[in-house]
C-alpha cells in the first residue's frame, strides 16, 4: 500500500476510534488544516507534541511552514512545554538515497535555536507519522507533512478531536519512539563570568568607552580556543583592532596600548611582545563558568556591525538566557541587571534597544495601566539567533523590486517607530497595509503611536496594524 493511503486510511481509522462519548471530532481539509493546528498552538496553555515525517522549513518568513514554526517558538516562551520529533530515516527520490535528517535539518536548527525541545528519531523504522497534541487533550493527525505543498496545494487530510483519550494514546505512541539529538556546535570563545561580574573589568571597560579592549578580549577568547596560553600573530590581532592601515612602528604601538590596558587596568591577560616576534598571551582567569559566544558572531561580522551597548547585551542575553528555566526567555528587573553586571541601567537600556532594532532579541513589556496601581513586572527578553545581514539586504532589495523603493522605504520607517528596523517579513506587512487600507491610514497610526513612549508595551509591529484597521473601522 501506497504511503499515501496508508495516511488516509490511517484518518479513517482514527475517526471510527474515536468514541461517541468525545467532543469535537471534525475533518480537515487542505484549506483547513494550517489554520486549525496554528489556532491550537496559540491557544495551548500547557504543551504541544508533534511528531512530523517531514518538516521542510521554507525560508519565507510568511510562508506557512515558517508560521508554524514561529507559533510553536511563541508557545516555548509563553511557558509551555513544546517538543517536536522528526523522522531521520533514509528516504528515496528517483532512486537515490537521501537521508530525511537533512531535509529536516533547517526546522531542527531553527527550533532548537527557538528553545524548543526537538529530535531525531534513532530507530531505524521510518517515523511517517503527522500528529499534534495539544494540553493532553486535542489531537490532529492526518496525511499532512508540514511543507509549503501539503499545507497549500496537496489534497490532504486530517481529523481534530477534542478527546482526551484519544490525545494519550497518540503521546503514548509517539513516547515509544526513540529519540537522539545532533552534537552541537561547540562555541567560538567562552567567556568567564568573572569579566562580567567584577566591576574592575566588564564594568570599568564600559565606563571608559573602552570597546577595543572589549573586542580585543573577545577574539582573544576565540583565539585561544579554551587554551589559557598561545600565541598569536601581529597582522592578524591589528586586522581585528582595525591597525591594518598603520606602518610597522604605529601598528605594534596600538596593539601594546590595548594589551597593556587588558593588563594592567582589566587584569585579563599576561603578555610578552618582543620585537621582532609574535605575541604570547596568557588569559586570566581561565577556569570557572562562561558565557559562550558562537562563531557566526565574527563570520557574520556582528563583532564589528554592532557597538559596544549592543555587543555587552548580547553577551548579557546569552548569559540570563542559558541560565533561566524558561529559556531562551529570561526575565530581570533593569535595576538588576545594572547591578550584577557592573553597568548603568542607561547603558543597558542602550544596548537592549540596538539589540532590538537588529533583530537580535524580542522584548515584551508589562503592561503600564496595571490594575490597582501595582508596580510594572520586569520585561521579558527573548534572544533571536544571528543572521548573515547580507541575507537581509538581499531581502530588502527584492522588497524594493516586487513593490517599489518608495513603499519599502515608507515601510522602513514604520519599522523604526516600533524598533522592528530589521524585520523584513514585518515590512511586507506595513505595504500590504497601505496596498489594503490607504497610505493616509498608515500615517495616520503612525502619528497615533509616535506619542507614546518607546517603553510602551503598544509600541509594536501588532499594535500598529490594529491601530490601521481600527481607523478603517470608524471611517466607515
Amino acid at each position: 500500500m501506497s504511503r499515501g493511503r496508508s495516511s488516509l486510511l490511517f484518518v479513517a481509522l482514527l475517526a471510527l476510534s474515536v468514541p461517541a462519548r468525545a467532543g469535537e471530532v471534525r475533518y480537515l481539509s487542505t484549506a483547513d488544516y494550517f489554520d486549525a493546528v496554528a489556532a491550537e498552538i496559540h491557544k495551548a496553555t500547557s504543551s504541544v507534541s508533534v511528531c512530523l515525517y517531514l518538516f521542510n522549513l521554507s525560508d519565507r518568513p510568511d510562508a506557512k511552514t515558517s508560521r508554524l514554526a514561529e507559533a510553536l517558538m511563541d508557545a516555548r516562551r509563553r511557558g509551555v512545554k513544546v517538543e517536536v520529533l522528526l523522522d531521520s530515516a533514509v528516504s528515496f527520490e528517483d532512486g537515490v538515497a537521501l537521508p530525511q535528517e537533512d531535509r529536516n535539518r533547517s526546522a531542527y536548527d531553527a527550533l532548537r535555536g527557538g528553545g524548543v525541545d526537538v529530535f531525531f528519531s534513532s530507530s531505524p523504522r521510518v517515523v511517517h507519522a503527522k500528529t499534534v497534541v495539544v494540553d493532553d487533550s486535542v489531537v490532529i493527525a492526518g496525511s499532512f507533512n508540514w511543507s509549503e505543498a501539503a499545507l497549500s496545494s496537496n489534497v490532504e487530510g486530517a481529523l481534530l478531536a477534542r478527546d482526551a483519550d484519544a490525545a494519550k494514546a497518540a503521546l503514548a505512541d509517539m513516547r515509544r519512539i526513540g529519540r537522539r539529538t545532533l552534537p552541537e556546535e561547540p562555541p567560538a570563545a567562552l567567556v568567564p563570568l568573572s569579566f562580567l561580574t567584577d566591576p574592575k573589568r566588564l564594568g570599568t571597560m564600559v565606563a571608559n568607552g573602552d570597546e577595543r579592549s572589549f573586542d580585543a578580549y573577545l577574539f582573544l577568547l576565540k583565539r585561544g580556543a579554551g587554551t589559557p596560553a598561545f600565541d598569536v600573530d601581529e597582522t592578524v590581532l591589528a586586522e581585528e583592532l582595525g591597525m591594518t592601515g598603520l606602518t610597522t612602528r604605529p601598528r605594534r604601538l596600538g596593539i601594546r596600548r590595548v594589551l597593556g590596558r587588558l593588563r594592567d587596568s582589566y587584569g585579563l591577560v599576561r603578555f610578552e611582545f618582543p620585537e621582532g616576534s609574535g605575541i604570547h598571551l596568557e588569559i586570566l582567569p581561565s577556569t570557572g563558568a562562561a558565557v559562550g559566544l558562537p562563531p557566526e558572531y565574527w563570520t557574520w561580522g556582528w563583532n564589528r556591525s554592532l557597538r559596544l551597548p549592543g555587543k555587552v547585551l548580547f553577551l548579557l542575553n546569552r548569559r540570563y538566557s542559558a541560565a533561566s528555566n524558561t529559556r531562551p526567555s529570561w526575565s530581570l528587573p533593569e535595576r538588576e541587571i545594572s547591578r550584577e553586571n557592573g553597568v548603568s541601567a542607561l547603558f543597558v537600556s542602550k544596548g537592549t534597544t540596538e539589540l532590538r532594532r537588529t533583530n537580535l532579541v524580542k522584548v515584551v513589556f508589562d503592561m503600564l495601566d496595571r490594575n490597582g496601581g501595582e508596580p510594572r513586572k520586569p520585561s521579558v527578553y527573548t534572544p533571536l539567533p544571528l543572521y548573515d545581514p547580507a541575507a537581509l539586504e538581499r531581502k530588502w532589495n527584492d522588497l524594493a523590486a516586487r513593490c517599489g523603493a518608495d513603499k519599502l522605504a515608507r515601510a522602513r520607517r514604520c519599522l523604526a517607530l516600533v524598533y522592528a528596523d530589521s524585520d523584513a517579513s514585518a515590512a511586507e506587512m506595513f505595504i500590504g497595509l497601505e496596498d489594503e487600507y490607504g497610505r493616509a491610514k498608515v500615517d495616520q497610526a503612525y502619528e497615533i503611536i509616535a506619542q507614546k513612549s518607546g517603553s510602551n508595551p503598544r509600541r509594536t509591529v501588532g499594535y500598529f496594524i490594529g491601530v490601521v484597521k481600527g481607523l478603517e473601522s470608524e471611517s466607515r
